[in-house]
């Protein structure tokens, strides 16, 4: 289940709250950079840009504003780059759901449908 939970994360978004800050993000992306050294991080405009220790551009980060709320949507610039850093991008999307939790900006609360699906059946079908 939890697998699910982050490749739905991965695919679709971060849902987060309009506080989330990516710039705040990014200081604690850069922080880890310097103690994981296992990516480097840089903050352009309204994007962070991740690369791998190689200087590899791997993934890029950037707070959306859907229909559903704001999230952090993740980019690759190719699938063999994506394909290739798979595990780094995987702990990048780890370690942004968990600053996302303990921030407590993450806002799945309200996303996931509580409407069981019902179903119609003819009497004589049963």
């Amino acid at each position: 289940m939890e697998k699910a939970f982050y490749k739905d994360m991965l695919a679709n978004g971060i849902p987060i709250l309009d506080s989330a800050n990516l710039e705040h993000v990014y200081e604690k992306m850069a922080e880890g950079a310097v103690e994981l050294d296992f990516y480097d991080v840089l903050l352009e405009d309204d994007h962070l840009l991740f690369s791998n220790p190689d200087g590899d551009h791997c993934i890029t980060v950037r707070k959306k504003n859907e229909k559903a709320g704001p999230k952090f949507i993740f980019y690759t610039p190719s699938y063999d780059a994506a394909f290739k850093n798979a595990e780094l991008v995987g702990r990048i999307l780890f370690l942004i759901v968990t600053l996302c939790a303990t921030e407590k900006w993450l806002d799945i609360s309200g996303r996931v449908q509580d409407e069981e699906e019902k179903y119609d059946f003819d009497s004589d079908f049963v």
